[in-house]
């Protein structure tokens, strides 16, 4: 439904892994990763994506999970740079889907900007063509 009807999603950490198994993808062991840091690289794809618009290049990011996705599903966008152990860290499914192997830390300046996005029109609530009650002004 989130993917046919364009709701926004942001996936974090096993729920790329649902994502990847919905998408045909699956899961892996042998990328499971340690509780840690991984440093996380946009690729040129996410430095260029709409949203992910003016984050950081790079950032470090908490992780650890026991499976990991060992490559990049059919019609997704790979936004994150592969760590050493795990190919998969961040990708885009569509306009609307995002999902990434490790759980984001917000701060003010990415929320910020988030909000900013969704002013501007570059990332659309569900039904905010068609009158949705949900399809407000941000605020």
């Amino acid at each position: 439904m989130v993917l046919k009807e364009g709701i926004p999603l942001l996936a974090t950490g096993v729920a790329l892994q649902v994502l990847a198994d919905y998408l045909g993808t699956g899961t892996q062991e042998e990328f499971g990763e340690e509780l840690g840091a991984v440093d996380l690289f946009l690729t040129a794809e996410g430095r260029e994506d709409p949203v992910l618009e003016g984050l950081p290049r790079w950032s470090r990011c908490s992780q650890v999970t026991m499976r990991g996705v060992g490559e990049v599903p059919a019609h997704a966008t790979p936004a994150g740079e592969p760590s050493p152990d795990c190919p998969v860290q961040m990708l885009r499914v569509g306009r609307n889907v995002y999902a990434c192997q490790f759980n984001p830390e917000p701060r003010r300046r990415p929320v910020r900007a988030a909000r900013q996005h969704l002013r501007r029109g570059r990332l659309r609530r569900p039904g905010h063509e068609r009158g949705h009650p949900h399809s407000g002004p941000v605020r």
